[in-house]
């Protein structure tokens, strides 16, 4: 809560750059430029590297970098540069949950949606760039989520081959004959682009199918937003 009030001190003295109301309703790329000149304090860059990983994007942008581009420029070096997909979910994230700490007093629950997302945004760049440093094709087995940017809404779920399972949603998603109703009549509706498919969590441990299963029920019932998974959650 602390970081979370500091950061929101922190926003609203960008009315020196504007006012309040215009941020919030600046576009993209002019919300991104007020951070560009922003004034957060660095700390050791080496230990920002270090810490690249840490699932908070408030405490990230507020402890190790002074401002949004610097974070983002360290990011790319990182993980040897993000695509195009990465660099506007990034830029989504980052302007939803803004927009979340200075329209509300209390941490919200979309406050922690998006600060849920961003953590495993980062744990897929993460998993990309292992990806990529193999020679051969691996499989990955653990859980991923499907997450709709226009309604908000997530599905959860878990393989044992996660680029096949992924490649047969969207698959079902744009035949239109995919075997969950939400989501294909999100697909329908905003089309197939609302979607982001991203790996939240893997490794061999997940090969084991009940250790898998179970991840992915307790990360559906501690989903902090809306979900498509209906059948599976026991709150």
């Amino acid at each position: 809560m602390g970081v979370k009030k500091d950061f929101k001190d922190f926003i609203v003295s960008l009315s020196q750059f504007c006012t309040v109301g215009e941020w919030i309703r600046a576009s993209k790329d002019e919300l991104l430029n007020q951070f560009f000149h922003s004034a957060f304090f660095i700390i050791d860059k080496e230990n920002f590297y270090r810490k690249i990983e840490t699932p908070s994007l408030i405490h990230n942008l507020f402890t190790y970098s002074k401002s949004l581009i610097d974070y983002y420029n360290n990011l790319n070096k990182k993980f040897d540069g993000l695509d195009s997909s990465d660099k506007l979910l990034f830029e989504t994230i980052v302007e939803k949950l803004c927009k979340e700490i200075l329209q509300n007093n209390e941490i919200s629950s979309n406050f922690l949606l998006y600060e849920k997302l961003y953590a495993i945004f980062i744990e897929n760049l993460i998993w990309k760039k292992q990806k990529s440093s193999f020679l051969t094709e691996t499989r990955t087995s653990g859980i991923y989520i499907i997450y709709n940017k226009e309604s908000l809404i997530t599905y959860v779920g878990e393989s044992k081959h996660i680029e096949k399972r992924i490649y047969q949603h969207y698959n079902s998603l744009l035949e239109g004959r995919h075997y969950n109703n939400g989501l294909q009549k999100a697909c329908n509706f905003y089309g197939i682009d609302s979607f982001v498919f991203l790996v939240a969590q893997y490794g061999d441990v997940f090969k084991d199918f009940v250790f898998r299963r179970q991840t992915e029920i307790n990360l559906i019932n501690s989903w902090p937003g809306v979900i498509y998974n209906i059948k599976d959650v026991f709150r």
